[in-house]
Order: C-alpha cells, then structure tokens, then sequence
C-alpha cells in the first residue's frame, strides 16, 4: 500500500482577489497555473468554459487507487464567459477548512424578504459566487454553498455526496431565488 496526495494544493481564494466581471481566464491562470480539467457548456446559447483545480489524497491497494478515499478533496472551479468570470466555487471536505452547511437552513431563507446578512448568519462564509449568465438576474449576483464528499460505501462501492445551494441576490441585497440540489450517486 501507498499514500500521497494528487493535483497540486491551493487554498480558498479570498473573496476579494477574484472580481465577477473583470477578472479574465489568463489572470486566473497566473495565478493557479494549469487547471487539472476544462469543460464547456452552454447556457441560454453562452458558451460557460469551466476550469477546474483539484487536490485530494491517494491511497491504493495494488492496481486500485481513489482520489480523496478517506473523504479529504478541495475542488476549485473557475468559470468564464468570453474569457471574463462569472462565477467560481470552492469546495473542501478537509477538517480544516471544510464547506460544509447545514441544507436543512436554505427552507429558512425567504425570497423577497431575506438579506444577504440573515444567509451568511444562517450558513456562513459563502464557498463561491456567480453573475449572469450563471444565474438568470442580469443584475443581480448570487452566494454559493458547495460541499462534496467521497465515502466508503457497501462492499467497498465509493459513494459521492454532492450539496449544492445558490442563492441569489438583487442590487439591494435581498434574497430573489433559492436553489438546492442535493445528490448521493
């Protein structure tokens, strides 16, 4: 058996070294070097390039090896409109500097009532954030909560528990939409 680690480590970006906007790719890629995966999709006809860095730990026994076995990742993604941000997400399920949130909170926030204060004191620290096209609000931005978490399963089947929650905000900051997606695959 052998353990080390894979992907080269980082650490959450402070939130105001990146800006929504204005921020390009080659900035970005200065600063974290190569990305470990790049994908594209689209949304509304935009193209969405989404970078992606990724660090975990690696133990294997003979030929099989996992990423993040016991539950320890970060994930960085980047995504860029036209080679401008609009929008990124940390991840963590390292103890010390997890991103994990309670989802059961998000029924908690009222649209058209709650403000960017009662979700930070609700949640927390925001992992992420997003602008348009990443949220449909061409005015507004939005908080995002991201956890993930590899786990031993049934008969040494790996289970990945993934928690997504955007929340978005118009100018004045007060919540206009709550999504949660949550999947265990």
């Amino acid at each position: 058996m052998f353990a080390g680690c894979v992907g080269r480590d980082f650490v959450r970006p402070a939130p105001d070294s990146l800006r929504l906007g204005q921020t390009t790719w080659p900035q970005v890629e200065q600063r974290y070097g190569k990305p470990f995966k790049q994908s594209v999709y689209t949304i509304d006809g935009m193209d969405i390039v989404t970078q992606i860095y990724a660090y975990g730990s690696l133990s294997a026994r003979g030929h099989r090896a996992k990423i993040g076995s016991d539950g320890a990742a970060r994930k960085l993604e980047f995504k860029f409109h036209n080679n401008i941000l609009v929008g990124y997400v940390y991840s963590s399920s390292w103890a010390e500097d997890h991103t994990d949130f309670d989802e059961t909170k998000s029924a908690e926030i009222i649209r058209g009532v709650s403000t960017k204060t009662d979700v930070m004191r609700l949640l927390g620290k925001a992992g992420g954030h997003y602008i348009y096209p990443m949220i449909a609000s061409t005015r507004g931005e939005a908080d995002v909560y991201y956890y993930t978490e590899t786990r031993a399963g049934v008969a040494k089947q790996a289970q990945t528990l993934s928690k997504l929650l955007v929340v978005t905000f118009e100018k004045n900051g007060v919540v206009s939409d709550v999504n949660l997606k949550m999947s265990l695959k």
